[in-house]
């Protein structure tokens, strides 16, 4: 019911767990990268000598507002192989605006040190089509494309990292890398609400106005009526919605919108309860209209 509704507005399902996360594989380097369409057509070509793969060159991207002195944040391509279609990512900046504060957040120090002295990064990312197995190339041209100023390896939509030790690169190269990713251990570089001052103030908002969404809720005045929390389970930490049930002074009880990416002990549909301190979002539809959502605002506008 929750996804069903969510859908009628265009973008918000897929930015609430309607849909699977982006696949994604970051390098993060120490220097600037230097590559344009030729090398990167090479480094495909190396990587998927059966295949037909053409590049084009998509545009450059703006710098983010904390780059100073930058005139191009990233250039980005578009590969074309087979029926599928991917982004390669030249980024000039690095992955967020103060590296060193986020590394120490990170609870292993070999990868906080890393990425704290990453200072530009690279990306590989299946944007969509018909392919059984995206992981699989994106390993192979990551590994062809992988500059030998990689210091971290990083999975933004699972919250995982690694780094380029020379197993992992012939995984890479094999296009069956995953278990040797997850031999690495688990980060959590981009902890949303602890990292991003947006969706901080979104957080610090919706508990502002939670008195609102509880009202609402009582009355049955919408549909939909939504939560997100997070949920811990050893080293990850996932936000989730829940579809709210019942609403008490100190909790809130509801049944779980996602489908977890890491937090195994879950899953879809599983009745849960959380304290209502550790709400960090709400929303409900009212027609065709959001009330609340103000992280998913947030994203978007980033959007």
């Amino acid at each position: 019911m929750l996804r069903r509704t969510l859908r009628k507005v265009p973008l918000l399902g897929r930015l609430l767990g309607g849909d699977r996360p982006p696949v994604s594989l970051v390098m993060l380097l120490k220097d600037k990268p230097a590559l344009g369409a030729p090398d990167i057509l090479q480094a495909v070509r190396r990587a998927l000598p059966v295949e037909a793969p053409s590049v084009e060159f998509a545009g450059a991207m703006p710098p983010p507002a904390w780059a100073k002195g930058v005139s191009t944040g990233a250039d980005a391509y578009v590969l074309a192989v087979g029926r599928a279609a991917y982004f390669v990512v030249v980024a000039y900046v690095p992955y967020d605006a103060d590296p060193a504060a986020t590394a120490a957040g990170v609870k292993r120090a070999d990868f906080a040190g890393a990425y704290a002295q990453h200072k530009a990064w690279l990306a590989v990312d299946f944007a969509q089509g018909d392919v059984s197995d995206p992981y699989a190339v994106i390993g192979r041209v990551a590994a062809e494309l992988m500059p030998s100023s990689t210091v971290m390896l990083y999975l933004p939509h699972e919250s995982r990292a690694s780094f380029p030790t020379p197993a992992l690169l012939e995984a890479l190269r094999t296009g069956t890398w995953l278990d040797k990713f997850d031999q690495a251990g688990s980060v959590n570089l981009a902890l949303a609400d602890a990292s991003d001052p947006e969706l901080a103030a979104a957080a610090q908002e919706a508990r502002r106005r939670w008195p609102e969404f509880a009202a609402a809720f009582q009355a049955r005045r919408g549909e939909a009526h939504s939560v997100k929390a997070p949920f811990v389970e050893g080293e990850h930490v996932e936000h989730m919605w829940i579809a709210v049930e019942d609403i008490t002074d100190s909790h809130v009880t509801g049944t779980l919108g996602n489908d977890p990416q890491y937090i195994l002990s879950l899953k879809e549909g599983q009745r849960v309860s959380v304290p209502v301190e550790q709400v960090e979002d709400w929303l409900y539809m009212h027609g065709n209209d959001m009330v609340g959502g103000f992280s998913v605002k947030v994203l978007m506008e980033r959007e």
